[in-house]
């Protein structure tokens, strides 16, 4: 799936209902090589997990060459709901954001995306799209339970990735873009409060 992107992604963190999984690249996300994947029970020292993974990621590996593509379902623009405009204004901790949302033609799925200047939200959409389903069926992962968001890293970007509930409707995800200010305690606290919003909404 990392390559159907144009920047390397070095590290995503899934969260479920028990635990926590941190993926990080041996190389290039692109590559198609190996990739440390690490477990926790919530509530662990994650911070300190993702820099230790990045660091142990950071030896010298053999690398496997690129095996197949992904092609994304085809998104198209629509018109943002006023609800989600209103949520970017107050996700401070990512700076001004630029909101737009996509539909999947074939299952009516909408992606919310709200990005920082920069970031490509058409590229963004489908592969978050992509994501979230994958994560849905994790039911395997006994004890993380099934996932239900994504943080994402790249270079100094940090992206949020998750489903909204949408028991009567077609599927929601939102995605959160923008520069990684290091305080990631404010970032999920905002981003849980804005998905939480727009659950009610």
């Amino acid at each position: 799936m990392a390559r159907g992107l144009s920047q390397p992604i070095e590290q995503v963190t899934l969260r479920g209902a028990g635990g926590i999984l941190v993926l990080t690249p041996l190389g290039s996300s692109s590559s198609g090589g190996a990739m440390l994947a690490v477990g926790m029970r919530t509530g662990g020292a994650l911070a300190r997990l993702e820099m230790l993974a990045r660091r142990a990621a950071a030896w010298p590996v053999d690398r496997e060459p690129p095996r197949g593509t992904v092609v994304f379902a085809r998104f198209d623009r629509m018109p943002t709901p006023p609800a989600v405009v209103a949520a970017a204004e107050d996700l401070t901790s990512f700076g001004p954001l630029d909101v737009q949302s996509y539909r999947e033609a074939a299952s009516g799925a909408v992606v919310h995306c709200l990005v920082a200047p920069g970031v490509a939200a058409p590229e963004l959409a489908p592969f978050a799209w992509e994501l979230t389903q994958v994560m849905t069926q994790s039911a395997s992962a006994e004890a993380l339970g099934v996932f239900h968001s994504a943080v994402l890293r790249s270079g100094k970007t940090r992206v949020e990735i998750r489903k909204l509930p949408a028991p009567a409707g077609p599927s929601q995800v939102l995605v959160m873009a923008g520069g990684d200010t290091g305080r990631p305690g404010l970032v999920r606290l905002q981003v849980e409060r804005t998905a939480a919003r727009l659950s009610e909404a």
